[in-house]
């Protein structure tokens, strides 16, 4: 079966910016993308756990999604001005998918 290389983007933010990030990756065209709640971890000296919030604040929220590496400096380039004062990262990796027409 034949494959085609792509882009993953994993972005960890704190809950409070969903909006903010959900806009950016629309603005980007990005064709879909998928939140996962985070449910603890380290870094930061620290660990957390968002076992007793009741509140997004100190929540962290994990967005997953793939596109076209060509289209993705310019959305790169806004997730970094935008993004890195505030806790959480951004990863990208290459993947193979089956079917191209879904992640332009």
């Amino acid at each position: 079966m034949q494959t085609h290389q792509k882009l993953r983007m994993d972005i960890l933010i704190e809950a409070p910016l969903k909006a903010k990030l959900s806009a950016m990756l629309e603005a980007h065209e990005v064709s879909g993308f998928t939140v996962f709640p985070a449910l603890g971890g380290s870094g930061g000296d620290c660990d957390w756990s968002r076992i007793g919030q009741i509140t997004d604040i100190g929540q962290m929220l994990l967005f997953t999604c793939i596109l076209d590496e060509a289209r993705s400096n310019g959305l790169l380039e806004e997730l970094y001005a935008s993004l890195s004062d505030h806790i959480g990262y951004v990863t990208t990796s290459d993947v193979s998918v089956i079917r191209p027409r879904k992640f332009p």
